[in-house]
């Protein structure tokens, strides 16, 4: 991607811009329309089922919200990591301003929207306004809301990472920080250890809600940090070596790419043959490996030289990742309203592909048109008062 690629809204000067970051986010959110179009145009659950690993990122595309952690947490975290090397310090009172004007106008408006449409349930309105301040981060998903509601737990965990991340440069400032971050994270590991080995210690409900939580979603925040810092220390150094090597500017840094997308998808294979609440229930350590494995895929994008960049990094992408944010909270009532009267026909989905696939290609016009006017009529401005905050 050329270095002209224009910086978006929301970056503040003083920030570095990653076109590849970018359309990351790009692919995220494609893996998670993905998911919930499969869901939707075929009508019938995969558990069970085998595919192949490059079809386990559509079946299994929840994963795209991994991608979307582990992103957030790269780019969120490395002014603590500097300011923990002695750096500046980060103003919280500005950095919670910054995540506010983020999330919220957007959030706000369909949380509105949601309870509008949905007046004829009784609970609408008390559990809108639960959403709003993010009590489904205690009470799990909003069901009065649904469709609506289905993708919010995890702005519920976002923001329970943004409430946490500020600890971060406290912790690396000194010495004894350093011990009581360090012995945070092993009890974090000791109890999700016996949460994952223990099964009958806490209920299916419990444990599910746990796992969507910023307990259970840790791995792919912390992937993201551990890569944020080996770009921070080690970056251009790393960058630099990549590209003196003949193998892997000749093709090599695209097999390593596709080995490790190779393996991802062998793990997504399991969670779709599984479901995604068993895998959440009887195997929550599986979201180790793929946050690691989603790091490792982002580390090499950003620092070796590929042949297949431009296919990863490219105008589609960066597009599709600007209004990531829009299309996540649009597309889920839109695919539900718009595809799910296909399905209960009795048509058999062998027959009624082509309606099908017709169908899935209005809805996804039209949530990229709705989420280019949400963009700009309703992100955007936030966005740019969102860039004059100082870091």
């Amino acid at each position: 991607m050329p270095d002209s690629t224009p910086r978006p809204a929301g970056v503040h000067d003083s920030a570095s811009f990653s076109p590849e970051l970018e359309a990351l986010r790009g692919w995220a959110i494609g893996l998670v329309f993905l998911f919930h179009a499969d869901g939707v145009i075929t009508g019938y659950d995969r558990i069970g089922t085998t595919v192949s690993p490059v079809m386990a990122f559509i079946t299994a595309g929840h994963t795209g919200v991994t991608l979307f952690f582990v992103l957030s947490a790269f780019l969120l975290s490395r002014p603590f990591l500097e300011e923990g090397r002695g750096g500046p310090i980060v103003g919280r009172p500005n950095f919670f301003r910054r995540r506010i004007l983020r999330i919220m106008p957007l959030y706000s408006v369909a949380v509105c929207v949601a309870v509008a449409l949905a007046w004829q349930n009784p609970t609408a309105l008390v559990d809108g306004l639960g959403a709003l301040f993010f009590l489904n981060s205690f009470t799990g998903s909003v069901a009065s809301l649904i469709p609506y509601s289905a993708v919010w737990w995890s702005l519920a965990t976002e923001v329970q990472f943004y409430l946490a991340l500020p600890l971060l440069g406290l912790c690396l400032r000194s010495r004894t920080g350093q011990w009581l971050g360090l012995a945070a994270l092993l009890s974090w590991a000791a109890a999700s250890i016996a949460v994952a080995t223990q099964p009958g210690m806490l209920s299916n409900d419990v444990h599910f809600r746990l796992s969507l939580s910023l307990f259970g979603r840790a791995p792919a925040f912390l992937a993201g940090i551990a890569a944020s810092w080996l770009v921070v220390r080690h970056g251009e150094r790393l960058r630099t070596s990549a590209m003196e090597s003949r193998w892997l500017r000749n093709g090599g840094s695209d097999i390593l790419l596709l080995i490790v997308l190779f393996g991802l998808g062998m793990i997504l294979r399991q969670v779709t043959y599984l479901g995604f609440i068993r895998t959440e229930i009887s195997a929550p350590l599986s979201h180790l490996a793929e946050s690691l494995l989603w790091a490792i895929v982002l580390l090499i994008v950003l620092l070796a030289p590929l042949k297949i960049q431009r296919l990863i990094t490219n105008r589609i992408f960066t597009t599709l990742g600007l209004l990531s944010y829009s299309l996540y909270l649009i597309h889920e009532p839109i695919l539900f309203f718009g595809l799910s009267q296909l399905v209960p026909r009795g048509i058999p989905v062998d027959i009624d592909l082509g309606m099908r696939a017709v169908a899935f290609a209005i809805a996804f016009a039209l949530c990229l048109s709705l989420s280019a006017i949400t963009y700009r009529v309703i992100e955007r401005p936030f966005l740019v008062r969102k860039a004059s905050i100082n870091r």
